[in-house]
């Protein structure tokens, strides 16, 4: 009888020994596979930071004929336009760049329009082009590097539409000028 407790007791120990050594590697791989998860999505991460930071930003849509001329001779939106073309820039310190580009749009917004551009059309263009220089502003601030990516095309976006707004005015009064000069 004292054989089988002292084996019974042997067994005890042992499947104490058992299982405080199955807890442990519980533990152990339970730890370890949280830094795994971990590592993989901080991977992921910097792959799509990565991924947008080489991904072009859209293209500025050229003015043509009559805009062209007119916006030419616009020192306002000149000076804008050559302050918005430095978001294409690698390391540039953008919250400076996007505070003048604030500056500028408010001088742009103040100045003289030209007659043909002073209309609601082109100025609404406008000030959503201020609404998203106020976003990107935002998104700086977060230091979220795809965030601050896609609030640049926005803001290209935006300008490109105002572009846009501006070729279309011309493009009217073209027409318009056309339909004058059949009627006469």
């Amino acid at each position: 009888m004292k054989k089988l407790n002292s084996t019974i007791e042997y067994f005890r120990i042992l499947i104490k020994r058992l299982m405080l050594a199955a807890s442990v590697f519980t533990v152990l791989l339970v730890f370890s596979c949280k830094k795994e998860n971990k590592e993989i999505v901080e991977e992921k991460n910097e792959s799509v930071i990565e991924e947008t930071n080489q991904k072009e930003l859209p293209k500025i849509i050229p003015l043509l004929g009559k805009a062209k001329e007119v916006t030419d001779k616009w020192a306002e939106f000149i000076d804008f336009d050559s302050e918005l073309r430095r978001l294409y820039e690698k390391d540039i310190d953008l919250v400076t760049l996007l505070t003048e580009l604030e500056r500028r749009e408010v001088d742009l917004e103040v100045s003289k329009f030209p007659e043909k551009l002073d209309n609601p059309a082109v100025k609404s263009r406008l000030l959503v082009l201020r609404t998203y220089l106020g976003r990107a502003k935002a998104a700086v601030l977060e230091n979220d590097p795809v965030l601050m990516r896609k609030e640049k095309e926005d803001i290209i976006k935006a300008y490109n539409a105002l572009r846009v707004q501006m070729e279309e005015v011309f493009k009217k009064n073209i027409a318009e000028e056309f339909l004058e000069k059949d009627s006469i």
